[in-house]
This record gives structure tokens, C-alpha cells and sequence, in this order.
């Protein structure tokens, strides 16, 4: 199997706390496919048929692992722009007590980029979970002498003029 692939497996294992497992079928009528095996039941699952958030958790570590893959002895930070803002509270814990893990163990970085700032608290409390040390924590606001988060006034495009007619 390529390297990238048994990362791909490792990653969606450990994002879901074990909860499935990655395995390729080899079908002769259909060659080799990939299926998810629900660790509690040990039924084989085609990709379609896992939820939507266990979908995003193995699109992730597809992710991840290609990243990761392709580097070479230097270890770049990894930025997640609200990756996991659409998980459910469990599956953000799984995922960022693994990325803690994977900072912790390589040395690297990982910037997560979110507006919502009850994420910073999912984070601290998915590495406490894991004996990990909390996030450091960049508030761009205060950085940068705002009083707060832009409005949505504030964000209002200028008008845009009317483009004239072609005559």
C-alpha cells in the first residue's frame, strides 16, 4: 500500500476514536474499492453510507495524509481554516486531540483559523483531554486595537457603479 494511503487509514482511525477503519476491497468484478468497517458492528460500509460529519472526518485525513506525504525533512505548519466548525462537539474533540497529538509528536505547528471563538474553548478542552498543552491563542482583534469582530456593516461591499450601456 502507498504510504499516503496507510496515513489516510491511521488519520480517519484515529479521528474517529476507532470508531471505523479504512479498508480496500479488491472485487473482481469491480476491481479495488474502498469501504469504511463500523468498529462496533464490523459491518462494511460503502463511503456513501457513512454520515455526512464521518464523511468530512475521512475527507480530512484523505487530506492530511496527502499533505503530510509529500513533504520532505521540513515540517511546515498545517492551516485549518474552520475546518471543524460543522462537527458535532465529539467528533471536534477526536479531531483536535489527534492534530494536538500529530503537533506534539512532529514538532509542528497548526494554525486554526475561526471567527467563532467557542472553538478556542473546544480546542482547549479536546488537548486537555489529552494531557496536551492549550492552544495559543491569537485574538486579531486585540492584536490590532479593535474594539471587537467587524460588523456586518462593517463588511458591506462599497456600491458598485452601474456599468454603462454599450451605446
Amino acid at each position: 500500500r502507498p504510504a499516503v494511503l496507510n496515513r489516510a487509514m491511521d488519520l480517519f482511525r484515529r479521528f474517529t476514536h476507532g470508531r471505523h477503519r479504512l479498508v480496500v476491497e479488491s472485487d473482481p468484478a469491480i476491481g479495488a474499492r474502498f469501504r469504511a468497517i463500523d468498529s462496533d458492528s464490523e459491518l462494511p460500509l460503502e463511503l456513501a453510507e457513512l454520515s455526512d460529519g464521518t464523511r468530512a472526518q475521512l475527507l480530512l485525513a484523505v487530506r492530511l495524509a496527502f499533505i503530510l506525504g509529500v513533504e520532505t525533512e521540513l515540517r511546515p505548519p498545517l492551516f485549518l481554516d474552520e475546518a471543524l466548525t460543522t462537527t458535532d462537539p465529539a467528533r471536534f474533540a477526536a479531531i483536535a486531540g489527534a492534530l494536538g497529538e500529530i503537533a506534539r509528536d512532529q514538532g509542528r505547528q497548526i494554525f486554526y483559523l475561526t471567527s467563532n471563538p467557542s472553538d478556542t474553548g473546544a480546542w482547549r478542552q479536546a488537548l486537555a483531554q489529552r494531557d496536551l498543552p492549550p492552544p495559543q491563542e491569537i485574538d486579531l482583534a486585540r492584536v490590532r486595537s479593535l474594539s471587537g469582530a467587524a460588523t456586518a456593516d462593517a463588511l458591506q461591499a462599497p456600491a458598485v457603479p452601474k456599468v454603462p450601456a454599450p451605446g
